[in-house]
């Protein structure tokens, strides 16, 4: 990332679906935050489809 940003992986994306890690945040355990990340994903998928055609 950079300039003192930093990334890490808590989630991975596979078959359609979020795969907990053992160092997963709890919160991020539940299916109401994976709902919302994956419809999070599915609007930048969206977003970035329109660049591309746009």
């Amino acid at each position: 990332m950079g300039k003192g940003i930093y990334g890490e992986v808590t989630l991975v994306y596979s078959g359609n679906d979020y795969q907990i890690l053992p160092y997963t945040y709890p919160d991020f355990r539940f299916k109401e935050y994976q709902d919302l990340f994956k419809k999070a994903r599915r609007l930048y998928q969206s977003e970035m489809e329109s660049l591309k055609s746009g």
